[in-house]
């Protein structure tokens, strides 16, 4: 009988072998995304683009409040000049009712003199010394003055004029001139009405 000799392990089939390179992240390699650069360039883009617009909408609306507060303020400007206007008109109304009402019951001769002959003229009615009071005196507004003073035409006029200036008390306020016409009735005659005919600013 032939010897058997022992059998070898049979060995296992090598299998091919494929040699793997190691993946690698690029945010872990500091390497861009693919892209990324795209989406900075157009983020940047659209940045530069809505920074001017909120730029341009905060000063129109900056501008648009301004105005608003200017034209407040314009209106109560206008409001307090108005207001000044009519206290100064209502002073010197009142000045005229008296100073008529000291000539009617003083001098009702010189009711039909100009003012430039009260000096020399109406001494007859009224001393020298009596002028310079009837002729000014002190309002709500401040102090008025006499002007001026001239009657209609005749021997015994209708009407006359009258202008008195005001000086306000208030310091900042500007001086003032009115024309007022005056009913003379009667005779001799006496002032009856006053009317104020306009206001004027005066130079200091």
């Amino acid at each position: 009988m032939a010897e058997r000799r022992p059998q070898r392990p049979s060995r296992p089939p090598l299998l091919p072998t494929t040699k793997t390179r190691p993946r690698f992240s690029p945010a872990a390699t500091g390497q861009p995304l693919a892209g990324s650069g795209r989406c900075v360039k157009k983020a940047s883009q659209e940045a530069a683009f809505v920074l001017p617009l909120a730029i341009a909408a905060a000063l129109v609306a900056l501008l648009g409040s301004l105005s608003v507060q200017s034209a407040v303020l314009q209106n109560r400007l206008d409001q307090a000049v108005r207001q000044q206007l009519r206290e100064q008109e209502d002073s010197l109304a009142s000045a005229a009712q008296q100073l008529v009402g000291r000539l009617n019951r003083h001098a009702p001769c010189l009711l039909v003199l100009p003012l430039e002959q009260w000096s020399s003229q109406g001494q007859q009615c009224l001393h020298a010394s009596q002028l310079e009071p009837l002729t000014q005196g002190e309002g709500r507004e401040g102090r008025w003055h006499l002007r001026g003073w001239n009657p209609g035409p005749g021997p015994v006029p209708s009407s006359a004029t009258a202008v008195l200036d005001l000086t306000p008390g208030t310091s900042g306020r500007a001086r003032r001139q009115a024309t007022v016409a005056v009913v003379l009735e009667g005779g001799p005659p006496r002032a009856q009405a006053v009317r104020l005919l306009g206001l004027r600013g005066v130079e200091p």
